[in-house]
């Protein structure tokens, strides 16, 4: 089978879409990747652009120069002797590399939304390494709008609730306001015995379909107001034991989710809300 490179692929392509990393002669291939909203990318690459043969380091949130393990495929082994997700699927448990860009304390690459990171993939035979770097800042018109005022995210958000088997459900964008987003829903119907199904339904927020860019409550919370904290998306969190946004409401009654996510300098602004949409005759 003829070779065509290595491609890359991860949270700035959506995880679709691998993008081929540029040949520089010696075994070295390089791409560059502009840190997101998140302030932190994950990645594999693919060789010959096929999921099914993914480098990867066999490890979650892996740091620059980490091992590289494969080509694997989704239903091969990695080094905790369990299986591979595939990457494309956004499954949490995909082992890939972070790029870190936070601002925590000793974080030497630390960057802002929109500043580009180099990706450097080095092979000679057996040998290889996957090596990144801050390359620069983000380009002069994005920090001038970013100066100006707020910038919105660029990015799709779905709601995930239990109303639904956590179904993702894709919000639709508000070109009324910068980085508002709203998904309306109504809730299951009445059951066989004529009383509600459920009174208490939970919900995430997550970023672009993929399940390790959760939005959720600091603590758990049926306040629709949108006064409290939000976390997330963060590489490190596992959803499984996340604390839920809360929706209460009767059987049919609809109700109108919001969320709305844009940046004040280096401020990372989410603000979630919900509330149920009135009727005729309400």
């Amino acid at each position: 089978r003829k070779r065509d490179g290595y491609y890359i692929v991860g949270t700035f392509s959506r995880w679709r879409g691998a993008r081929k990393m540029v040949p520089h002669g010696d075994g070295v291939y390089m791409y560059d990747i502009i840190l997101g909203e998140n302030c932190w990318e994950k990645f594999q690459i693919w060789l010959d652009g096929d999921e099914a043969r993914a480098l990867h380091p066999g490890e979650l949130n892996a740091p620059s120069g980490s091992a590289v393990m494969g080509p694997t495929g989704a239903s091969q082994e990695w080094d905790d002797g369990g299986p591979l997700p595939a990457a494309s699927s956004g499954d949490v448990g995909a082992p890939a590399w972070l790029i870190d860009g936070r601002p925590w304390d000793g974080n030497d690459q630390a960057g802002r939304p929109g500043d580009i990171y180099t990706v450097r993939f080095e092979v000679a035979g057996r040998w290889r390494l996957v090596t990144w770097s801050r390359a620069s800042s983000a380009p002069a018109v994005a920090q001038e709008a970013a100066a100006e005022g707020q910038v919105a995210s660029d990015a799709s958000y779905y709601v995930a609730g239990s109303w639904n088997g956590w179904k993702l459900e894709e919000m639709s964008l508000d070109t009324s306001e910068p980085g508002r987003f709203s998904l309306d829903l109504k809730l299951p119907p009445y059951g066989e015995s004529g009383l509600p199904l459920q009174q208490s339904w939970d919900f995430f927020i997550v970023r672009d379909g993929d399940w390790s860019q959760v939005l959720r409550p600091e603590a758990a919370t049926a306040d629709g107001s949108g006064t409290g904290a939000i976390c997330g998306p963060d590489p490190d969190d596992d959803e499984a034991g996340a604390s839920p946004f809360i929706l209460k409401g009767r059987a049919d009654e609809p109700f109108r989710i919001e969320l709305r996510r844009v940046r004040e300098g280096d401020v990372d602004i989410r603000r979630v809300t919900w509330q149920k949409v009135p009727q005729g005759g309400e």
